[in-house]
């Protein structure tokens, strides 16, 4: 089945210009992050948002076997060094 979606249209799209997870668990010294418990909350807000608007998705694998080969879980994270804040990498060939 061939279905064109115009994008914003047809499927919602939400984005955000900070990083909501960062008051819950990123925690730097030299950073001004708030973790007051106003600051925590509206991560978890967004958090829970974005996971139910996720859910209203029909998309589901045919079978667990294919669900299985698409999971990130089958791919070993590779330590990058002290490259960034995030250092492990998953490589895809």
């Amino acid at each position: 089945m061939n279905t064109l979606f115009v994008l914003g249209r047809d499927c919602p799209i939400y984005a955000t210009q900070w990083h909501p997870e960062r008051n819950s668990f990123e925690w730097f010294p030299n950073k001004n992050i708030p973790h007051s418990k106003d600051a925590v909350e509206v991560g978890e807000y967004f958090a829970n948002f974005f996971v139910n608007e996720a859910r209203k998705s029909q998309h589901r694998f045919k079978s667990k076997e294919m669900e299985d080969k698409y999971l990130i879980y089958r791919y070993q994270p590779v330590y990058t060094g002290e490259a960034g804040h995030f250092e492990q990498c998953y490589i895809f060939d």
